[in-house]
Formats: structure tokens, sequence, C-alpha cells
């Protein structure tokens, strides 16, 4: 592997702000670092369920909104959604019947509200029109970097979770699980790390067990790499292909981030987030992504842009 320094080292990351949402079922031992990573137990559950059997039981939906604040028209034109994506969002909230009422009386609430379930029926449409399958290829890409040790126990127990629940769930599927660790640049031969699909759950726990945080000198990391080493060295051959993706750092680059950046100019290799997700895209792999801090949104915002919704 070919070394690569970046120009200018930055100060140690600072820390990563704690969210709110819990993990609640982990371990005892890993409650303390469980409280800082923002993966709550149901999300992980839809997760596994999605990866499981990739269909989603609608209930029907009605939202009933008082009264519409000015600003969310020029909001939602701000949001670059496409007339189709509009028009299908539109349809989907004029077509559900009565459960759910929307009773907020504050803008922020009302838009997080209506942007959540247009997002969830989004996903929920697209899952829907895949066949069941019981043969999984499933990859993890986490982050290994030291701003990650508050959370990379419990990352760790996420992941092996998310792994037992679909096993548990549905003992008949094929499921083989793959591992790809990222760091940053100036790690030199330690900045990736992986583990090819295996259906050896022992084996993939143990392995995963010996994965440690170090590395990184400033907020960004090497997360366009990570990918790009899952998504093409992988040897992906199941018919239903899954990454989940956990990460607390933007990639390189000031689309991504306005924070301290040694490589500014984004990816020092020449991996772009459209050249690595349609690379993804092509090989049929599903995204999903766990959320730890704000510094993902503006990297989530572009993904969006390039693949469409995910979790």
């Amino acid at each position: 592997m070919s070394k690569w320094f970046c120009l200018k080292k930055k100060s140690k990351k600072r820390a990563k702000a704690k969210s709110a949402d819990t993990i609640t079922s982990i371990t005892p031992s890993r409650s303390n670092d469980t409280e800082k990573l923002n993966l709550t137990e149901e999300r992980l559950k839809l997760c596994a369920d999605e990866i499981n059997t990739f269909s989603f039981e609608e209930k029907p939906i009605n939202i009933k909104v008082k009264a519409i604040p000015s600003s969310f028209a020029s909001d939602l034109e701000k949001s670059n959604l496409t007339e189709e994506r509009l028009k299908r969002y539109a349809y989907e909230t004029d077509t559900l019947s009565s459960d759910i009422t929307l009773t907020s009386n504050t803008e922020n609430e009302l838009k997080t509200k209506v942007n959540t379930f247009l997002r969830e029926k989004a996903i929920s449409k697209t899952l829907n029109n895949i066949k069941l399958s019981m043969k999984v290829d499933l990859c993890f890409v986490l982050d290994c970097t030291d701003s990650m040790e508050p959370y990379i126990a419990a990352a760790r127990d996420c992941i092996l979770q998310v792994t037992n629940y679909i096993k548990h769930t549905n003992p008949s599927i094929e499921l083989r699980v793959g591992f790809c660790g990222y760091r940053d640049h100036s790690d030199g031969h330690d900045r990736l790390q992986s583990l090819d699909f295996t259906d050896q759950y022992e084996q993939f726990t143990t392995y995963l067990q010996s994965v440690l945080p170090f590395g990184g000198d400033d907020i960004p990391e090497d997360v366009l790499g990570g990918l790009n080493e899952a998504i093409a060295k992988m040897n992906w051959k199941n018919g239903t292909r899954v990454l989940l993706h956990i990460g607390d750092s933007p990639p390189h680059g000031k689309n991504f981030t306005d924070l301290a950046d040694s490589c500014p100019k984004g990816d020092p290799y020449g991996l772009t987030a459209k050249n690595v997700l349609k690379k993804m895209q092509s090989k049929n792999i599903l995204y999903f992504f766990g959320k730890i801090t704000d510094e993902t949104d503006k990297m989530l915002e572009i993904f969006r842009g390039i693949i469409g919704e995910f979790p």
C-alpha cells in the first residue's frame, strides 16, 4: 500500500457530543459506553428485521396537522427534492388512513415528524419491492479512530446484536458477515483493516473483539476509503447485500465539513462520494447508517442526494 502523508496535521479531535438515544439491551458492562451511542434498540431491531425479511408491515396512518407553518414551503424547496419524489411523497401522504395524529405546536417538531414520516414511507416502499431472500451478505463498516474510543465497545456490541438477532429470528437464513474498519490517511498501513465474509460467527466475534480505536489527527476520517474497501474488495456473492456503516465523523473535503481538515480538497486518492456510492449501487448493495454525532449530517445529505433515502 503506498504511503500518503497529508500536508498539515491538526490537533486531536475534540470530544464528540453525547447523544440522547441509547441502546438498552446491550450487556450491563457496556451500559456507560452504550449511552453514548445514538442507536436505539428499536432502530437496531428494525434494521435487522429489514435485512432479515425485506418487508415492512404498513399500518394505516393519518397525519392531522392543525397549521402548516408559513416557512415550511420555502424550507421544503431548499431540500432540493426532485419533482417526481415530491409527487410521490404527496401521493403517499394523501392516500394513508388514520392512526397517528401529529399535534405538535412547534414548527421544528412538526417538520421533524413530517420528514421522518416521509423518509420511513420511502424506505418501506423500496424494501417492499425486494423479494424475500434467504441468502444475505452483511458487511459492517466501522470508524476505528481514537475519537470512537467512547463508543467502540458499544458499537462492537451493536454489530454482534444485529447479527445474533437476524440468526435467532430466522435460523434457516444463510447469513455471511464481514467487517471493514477505517482510520485516517496519516495512519499508514493501519488505515484500513478488514475481514472478508464468513459464516463462522465465532471467528467473526473473536476478530471484532480485537478491533481497537487509535489514530486520526483531525475530525474528518477516511470514510470513503473504508466504504470503497468494503464495496470493492469484499467477496459479495449472495443475492441480498447489506452494508451497515457506523461512524462519528465525516469524510475529508470542504463539501463535507467546515471543521479543521488536513485534506480540505478531499480524498487524496481521488475517491468521491459519487463514484464510491455509484459503485455500491451497481453491486446492488443496500446502505444503512448508524449515526452517532451531528458532524455526519452534511455527509448524509450528500449521500442521500446520490443514492436516495436510507435509514
